[in-house]
C-alpha cells in the first residue's frame, strides 16, 4: 500500500491527472476521471482493510472524507458503490474516520442510495445497495476500546443470559 497517499490525494483532487494537461483531459473526459476515482476508492479500501495504521493514514488526508461522500452521491452507480465500500471499511474501528464521515453527511448520502428505486435513472446496482447498507451499518456501530483493532470480543454464557466482552456486558432479556 505504498501508494495510499497518492490514492487519497487523487480522491481529494476529485479528478485524474495533475490538472495541467488539457489535451489529456479532453481525450479521457469524465469517464476516464471516473474510472481513476473508482480505482482510487478500491485501492484505498484494499489498503485499510484489517490495517489500523493504514486507516489512520487514510484519515489524515485533509478533505478525504468529504470527497468520498461526494463520490457516494456521484450519480455513477459503480463509483458510488466503490465509495460506499471505502466508507464501510475506513469507518471500522477508527473514531476519526467514523466521526468525519458522519460530519460530512455520509448517513444521508448512503440512505439516499438505499432509498433509490429501480425506476430511477440510472437505477441502483445491487453492489451499490449492498455497500451503502453495510457502510450505514458500520457508521451506526459502536466499537470496543481494544488494542489495535477495535473489535469486541464477547464470551457467551448461556446459563446467565449475558455476553461479556471484557468490561462490556450485554444483558439478554427473555422474549415472550
Amino acid at each position: 500500500c505504498e501508494e495510499l497517499s497518492r490514492a487519497t490525494a487523487l480522491l481529494v483532487r476529485g479528478r485524474g491527472g495533475d490538472g495541467d494537461d488539457d489535451e489529456k483531459e479532453e481525450e479521457e473526459g469524465d469517464d476516464g476521471d471516473e474510472v481513476l476515482l473508482r480505482l482510487a476508492c478500491e485501492y484505498a479500501a484494499w489498503c485499510v482493510t484489517d490495517n489500523p495504521g493504514h486507516r489512520r493514514a487514510f484519515g489524515e488526508r485533509e478533505g478525504v472524507h468529504s470527497a468520498v461522500v461526494g463520490l457516494v452521491r456521484s450519480g455513477s452507480p459503480p463509483t458510488s458503490a466503490a465509495a460506499s465500500h471505502l466508507i464501510y471499511i475506513a469507518a471500522f474501528a477508527n473514531e476519526k474516520n467514523h466521526q468525519s464521515f458522519i460530519r460530512e453527511g455520509a448517513v444521508r448520502a448512503l440512505a439516499d442510495v438505499i432509498l433509490r428505486s429501480e425506476t430511477d435513472d440510472p437505477p441502483p446496482l445491487a453492489v451499490q445497495l449492498m455497500w451503502a447498507s453495510a457502510a450505514l451499518q458500520n457508521l451506526e456501530a459502536s466499537y470496543c476500546d481494544t488494542p489495535d483493532d477495535g473489535r469486541c470480543y464477547w464470551d457467551w454464557r448461556a446459563g446467565d443470559r449475558r455476553y461479556d466482552g471484557g468490561g462490556h456486558v450485554l444483558e439478554l432479556e427473555e422474549s415472550s
